[in-house]
């Protein structure tokens, strides 16, 4: 919290000279502690104004020292809880703090917190490789040429996870028992936008995809497109590519046997 106002310190004063109170009286009065109001008379006895002084340089945190090992420590260990760390900073440099101090001094450094999740089979270097082919087959495809298709399953009850509420008070909300019905929304998107989209009830089945790209795809794209599918067994069924090359465009599969299908 800043200083008071210049407006604000002229009317304690001002009240302490009129005999409106005595030193204790005028902070309970503008509730403010008696040494403030003190302060702020001896001041204006002193100097003859009110204008609130410059803060002080700021005194470096207790752990302003360990930035290095604790960036460190928390690189090495993303996933840990403050607890840990604590304890962790404590064993190792023999450093007491809070938990409060632990949270307040990763914020102030940006470390926040979040994780993203990838699948295991990214990491190997099968995975490795599939990507590094990929890039190669799209690398001269001009960007505004390439659609994306993926999909998504949610249920309608569903309700946020997360809500803002004043400070010191608690968010309620009511989680549904019953969900509602699974959905699930196909779409494609390129730099041109949304360039089809579906919503189909429950889970997408081989015929919920093969109409998607029949009746909702195909009469969007256009000669030249590069059409881009996950390793979904679905999006490897008869007669996807076939569709998608019929219209002039290329279909290419995100997986080990990437096919390519030529217009006719």
């Amino acid at each position: 919290m800043g200083p008071y106002s210049l407006d604000f310190r002229q009317k304690v004063v001002t009240a302490y000279k009129l005999g409106k109170g005595s030193i204790r009286q005028l902070a309970e009065q503008f509730m403010l502690s008696p040494a403030t109001v003190h302060s702020y008379i001896k001041q204006y006895r002193e100097t003859q104004e009110l204008t609130p002084k410059k803060p002080g340089r700021k005194r470096p945190g207790k752990l302003e020292a360990y930035r290095d090992f604790i960036v460190k420590m928390v690189k090495s260990h993303p996933d840990w809880t403050v607890r840990q760390y604590r304890e962790h900073l404590l064993n190792e440099q023999d450093v007491y703090v809070s938990l409060g101090g632990i949270c307040e001094f990763l914020q102030k450094e940006g470390l926040t917190l979040k994780k993203t999740y990838q699948a295991e089979k990214v990491a190997t270097e099968a995975g490795q490789q599939q990507r590094v082919d990929y890039r190669k087959r799209v690398q001269d495809v001009p960007q505004e040429k390439l659609i994306f298709i993926d999909e998504t399953a949610f249920w309608v009850g569903m309700i946020r996870e997360m809500a803002r509420s004043e400070k010191g008070q608690k968010a309620f909300d009511l989680r549904p028992f019953y969900k509602g019905r699974k959905m699930t929304l196909i779409g494609a998107i390129s730099m041109r936008g949304v360039v089809a989209k579906k919503a189909i009830t429950g889970s997408m089945k081989g015929e919920d995809f093969l109409d998607f790209v029949a009746n909702d795809l195909v009469p969007q794209i256009n000669p030249g497109d590069v059409v881009v599918m996950d390793n979904l067994n679905i999006h490897k069924m008869s007669g996807v590519a076939e569709m998608i090359a019929e219209s002039g465009s290329y279909s290419r599969v995100f997986t080990t046997l990437l096919t390519r299908i030529q217009s006719n």
